[in-house]
């Protein structure tokens, strides 16, 4: 039954907007989702994870859909008047949802049971984390980890720019980068660095891909449609770097990049090719790229 709140005084919405500090999150152990696909994600997804819902009456009939699962399922339901909800956020389009933080999975789990990992390390802005989430749970890739210094995955803006993916695709927090490569390498991964520095080219990787894949069915079919390529490309390239094989991808800090030691847990640096004249490309773009690139392959091949 729909409970309305009219008093900021309510202990609950004291702990709601504590949450929006990391120490409160660590504290309780639940975090806050943001807005109606964040929300929507929350019910339908994870609602094992769900503990209460607060909403506008504007936004529960603007979204009847949440409305009808939140009441299906007999979540508590906290209706709150617009100048009350808008005390706790801004920037919830009038509906948010309080949930239980979900436990990670190990990393041995994810790398014998994946083809796909995504790392970002020390990865500090919000609406990047939660773009790379995004791109891994579209791409299908088996979980994200974000390496000490990374923003926390709990962060309402990291959620929400996930546009729910948060409660889709596993997350693992604060590991050890080097850990992480030399784990993956244990378990037969490659491990790929983007950077615009690197000697890769990740569209001459994705050719060599799709060669592979054509010279697997049709030798003669692979030298018609890629002759060229086969006269240019160098056996080193096409054995280094096989983006349908088992893959780590790892992405760098937006304003600093990779340290040199960083860049020594590659097995091979891939940029980006750019034709325009841009100088770069934001982080959260850069990594959808390289992410939907290896899925590609992947799915090609298997």
């Amino acid at each position: 039954m729909p409970r309305k709140i009219q008093s900021d005084f309510n202990a609950q919405l004291k702990k709601v907007r504590g949450l929006y500090r990391r120490a409160n999150r660590v504290r309780f152990g639940q975090g806050v989702a943001e807005g109606p696909q964040a929300v929507r994600e929350l019910v339908t997804a994870r609602p094992d994870l769900v503990r209460d819902i607060y909403a506008t009456e504007l936004a529960l009939a603007s979204h009847p859909d949440i409305a009808r699962a939140v009441v299906d399922a007999d979540f508590f339901l906290h209706v709150l008047p617009d100048s009350l909800f808008s005390e706790i956020t801004d920037t919830g389009q009038g509906i948010l949802g309080v949930y239980t933080i979900p436990d990670e999975p190990s990393l041995d789990d994810v790398l014998s049971n994946e083809k796909l990992v995504v790392m970002g390390l020390g990865t500090s802005d919000p609406g990047n984390a939660g773009t790379i989430m995004r791109s891994a749970d579209g791409a299908g890739a088996g979980a994200v980890i974000f390496s000490q210094g990374s923003v926390e995955c709990s962060n309402p803006k990291v959620v929400r720019a996930s546009t729910g993916s948060y409660f889709h695709i596993p997350f693992i927090e604060d590991d050890d980068a080097v850990d992480v490569v030399l784990a993956a390498r244990s378990y037969g991964f490659q491990v790929l660095i983007a950077d615009a520095g690197g000697e890769m080219d990740l569209a001459r990787l994705e050719d060599y891909a799709l060669l592979a894949f054509l010279e697997r069915h049709s030798e003669a079919l692979a030298r018609d449609a890629f002759g060229a390529l086969l006269n240019t490309a160098s056996d080193c390239d096409r054995t280094i770097v096989d983006l349908s094989r088992p893959t780590l991808w790892v992405f760098g800090n937006e304003a600093h990049g990779f340290t040199a030691d960083e860049l020594k847990l590659a097995d091979a640096r891939v940029r980006v090719p750019m034709w325009g004249n841009t100088e770069s490309l934001n982080l959260g773009v850069a990594a959808s790229l390289c992410i939907f690139a290896s899925a590609k392959a992947q799915h090609r091949a298997h």
